[in-house]
């Protein structure tokens, strides 16, 4: 049985990005707060000294600052007719864990979605007709303009110093509700948090965790294509480029870097091009961005070269200062379907009996032939720089979790207008639990070509707004379905 703490106005599951934004801006209006973070404290001058800050195999090997797939972790398979197994260990994406959440490990890199990315799926059929999208792509609006979230992202972005001269600016009441949440401590002992409002700003998957373990919202069922929870689940369309020159000529100083310093191209970004003769929608920015030259993952040797040996150990030296590497390439939309989404899996569960979350998903023709064009693309520009062999890493089925890309999962508990279609309104708030707000990019109805924080961040300060200039006035939902 759980132990009662007191009563608090306002308990915040999860003190990353947006659970930070939330508190921040709900003490300002005088809420008594409490926020309750799984994972440890990070303190910068005893977690990241310069001694060892940039230790690769500490860090990007081992995963220290990483949920332990040991504590919890996920099921994963391709296809619905698939049985799903636990992975063991992080992949494709790896799960904050901590004070400050997956900020922790940002890159810095912040992006303004396009305003056609807030409008999709009015957008592409205005544009193109809906026959031209695929049948079971399941884009929709978000609910929120990129009007409204405009002044939000400017305050982000004065937050956090973000510089730079800008290429384009402006291009129903179900009666239930949250009483608190219950949690367990490193000790084992089971507690209650009391509250009068709870906002959810958890990582996208244990979002979706927490609303289906919480019966908060239908779950989805991909077979009727109903029901919310778990639905629009979705990843990033990431590949890169190598390209290998003259060592003579050219020295790249691949070790002298940051996660944010680079040069993309935006041209062939969301609908910044006419997708019309090519078949497929979505795009990417193309990215010379180097996070790091680590020397343990950072080994690039053009096709052909043995995979060991004198003659691999030869063509590392020949060709780490005079290659541009893994960091430079595409990074892409990858948008909704019917069969990619999340449940609780029926067979696998955690140390409290609690069933784990399974994800479904794959890559689908439209991603895969948006990836080809942009990868080639990208290509023609790195030999115009004038390398003398270019390598393209295509992004290709099935969806494999083991192979790195980013920690860029969006959607299952998704905003909109509609609430047999989406989680929470526009203003993040639950349709079926009006004191209950969720953040993050488990809000994203699908995924565009950026890297989500600035959106996330803006999105919470929009729904900061909302919750201190109407919601405290007059606690309820803020709009009637």
């Amino acid at each position: 049985m759980s132990r009662k703490l007191p009563k608090k106005d306002v308990v915040i599951i999860g003190l990353g990005w947006t659970g930070s934004i939330l508190a921040n801006e709900l003490t300002d209006e005088g809420l008594d707060i409490i926020a309750i973070e799984r994972g440890p404290w990070r303190d910068a001058p005893t977690e990241f000294p310069p001694n060892y800050a940039q230790d690769e195999l500490r860090y990007r090997i081992r995963h220290e600052l990483f949920l332990r797939p040991e504590q919890t972790t996920f099921t994963f398979r391709n296809k619905m007719n698939q049985t799903a197994l636990p992975i063991r260990d992080w992949g494709s994406f790896m799960p904050p864990n901590g004070v400050g959440g997956g900020g922790v490990h940002w890159n810095a890199e912040t992006f303004r979605f396009l305003p056609s990315d807030f409008v999709l799926r009015t957008h592409l059929t205005g544009r193109y007709g809906a026959s031209f999208l695929p049948e079971d792509m399941t884009i929709q609006d978000w609910g929120v303009t990129y009007d409204d979230l405009e002044p939000h992202y400017d305050h982000f972005e004065y937050l956090c110093g973000t510089s730079g001269t800008a290429g384009n600016l402006r291009g129903q009441i179900q009666g239930k509700h949250a009483t608190g949440v219950s949690f367990v401590d490193t000790g084992g002992v089971e507690w209650e948090q009391p509250a009068d409002l709870v906002i959810l700003s958890a990582y996208t998957m244990f979002n979706v965790q927490l609303l289906l373990h919480s019966k908060i919202g239908k779950p989805y069922d991909p077979i009727a294509n109903a029901g919310v929870i778990g639905r629009n689940f979705t990843h990033q369309t990431i590949s890169s480029v190598n390209g290998f020159f003259d060592n003579k000529k050219f020295n790249f100083n691949p070790f002298i870097s940051s996660g944010a310093i680079g040069m993309c191209i935006d041209e062939f970004n969301g609908d910044n091009f006419d997708h019309g003769p090519h078949g497929f929608v979505g795009g990417a920015y193309m990215g010379q961005v180097q996070t790091n030259g680590r020397p343990i993952q950072t080994t690039p040797v053009p096709p052909g070269t043995p995979k060991w040996g004198a003659a691999w150990k030869s063509a590392v030296r020949d060709n780490y200062l005079s290659s541009v590497k893994p960091g430079t390439g595409i990074h892409g939309s990858f948008y909704s379907y019917r069969d990619v989404y999340l449940d609780l899996d029926p067979t696998y569960k955690d140390r409290f009996g609690r069933p784990l979350m399974r994800m479904t998903i794959d890559f689908h023709d439209n991603e895969i032939k948006q990836n080809a064009f942009l990868t080639d693309k990208f290509a023609e520009i790195i030999q115009a720089m004038g390398a003398h062999t270019v390598d393209k890493q295509y992004r290709k089925g099935p969806y494999d979790a083991t192979d790195y890309q980013t920690t860029h999962l969006n959607g299952g508990a998704i905003m909109g207008a509609d609430p047999s279609t989406s989680a929470i309104n526009r203003y993040l708030q639950s349709w079926d639990v009006p004191n209950l707000f969720v953040m993050g990019a488990s809000a994203f109805p699908q995924n565009a070509g950026y890297n989500p924080t600035g959106t996330v961040a803006a999105l919470a300060f929009w729904s900061a707004s909302a919750i201190r200039g109407q919601y405290l006035k007059n606690p309820g939902p803020l709009i009637h379905a």
